[in-house]
């Protein structure tokens, strides 16, 4: 499994860690109280056909969410993903609690935003009990534009973000997440840098950065992208496009970090940030501009 998604009629395992690929699934008639895990010395569920090399054992997971201004974000769906998922949502206070009890070789908490908020993948690093702290989550644009299907050329602007869709590019939206028409729209989000997630730290030299929606929609063979020069660079300078990585086998970029996806240049009138000719972005989630080093 490579893109880990939830439909929120699944909740019904809220707090019950889903198999891995080679368990057999609980059938949805018995009671999650039923069903007793086996869990070896350190709190994990022993994995069927052995130890996974690289596997770390996560007991429980939590994190406090909140949007851009601070203020908690109930009843949002998250989820302990890398080897299978764990279910939950947060509480009034913004707070989700998950038992994980689950050995992980990649691992991350996943914040769905199904397009009202921006969502991300939160890196877990380390073992036992693990607590993310408070997540900032931005609340994306009310209005969004309507993404083609059928392959056409064309041009979808929100935001400060244009993307330069070629003809005959096939467009994939995850429809089971994203269950509404509304929820299926292009939104881009200008985010200032002191409200990042994590994966964008001081070393990555950032200088703008973006949620994009509807997450991990993909293009192929990807889209160019276009924005402003808001932060005044140098006509012709050379530019590097970062993304924040939705695959576990990383096809896109580094699961749950930000990495160089393109490259690109500041206009010759110094206007706009632009991709480069053959160079493309093929998902939407988080996108970030910095000085090429």
């Amino acid at each position: 499994m490579h893109r880990f998604v939830l439909s929120v009629s699944a909740l019904w395992v809220a707090s019950a860690a889903c198999s891995s690929p080679a368990k057999a699934v609980v059938d949805a008639g018995v009671e999650a109280a039923a069903y007793v895990p086996d869990y070896d010395a350190k709190g994990c569920q022993t994995p069927i056909g052995g130890e996974i090399p690289g596997a770390v054992c996560i007991t429980s997971l939590k994190g406090k969410v909140v949007d851009e201004n601070g203020k908690p974000i109930a009843d949002l769906v998250t989820t302990a993903c890398g080897d299978g998922c764990t279910f939950g949502k947060t509480d009034a206070s913004g707070v989700a609690s998950m038992a994980v009890h689950r050995y992980m070789h990649k691992a991350a908490m996943m914040l769905h935003g199904r397009s009202t908020y921006a969502t991300y993948y939160a890196a877990i690093t380390g073992e036992g009990d693990i607590d993310k702290g408070t997540l900032i989550l931005p609340r994306m644009p009310n209005e969004g534009v309507t993404i083609p299907e059928d392959g056409v050329a064309t041009t979808l602007l929100s935001g400060d973000v244009k993307l330069t869709l070629p003809q005959g590019v096939k467009v994939a939206i995850d429809k089971m997440e994203l269950e509404e028409p509304s929820q299926q729209q292009y939104r881009a989000l200008s985010v200032p840098l002191e409200k990042a997630p994590a994966f964008v730290d001081a070393t990555s030299k950032i200088v703008a950065l973006y949620a994009l929606t509807p997450f991990a929609t993909t293009f192929d063979p990807g889209v160019g992208v276009s924005i402003p020069n808001r932060t005044n660079l140098a006509a012709g300078a050379a530019v590097e496009f970062f993304s924040h990585g939705t695959e576990a086998d990383d096809k896109y970029g580094t699961f749950a970090s930000f990495t160089k996806v393109a490259e690109g240049h500041v206009s010759a009138d110094g206007s706009v940030i632009q991709t480069d000719d053959g160079q493309r972005l093929s998902e939407l989630s988080w996108l970030g501009v910095r000085l090429k080093p």
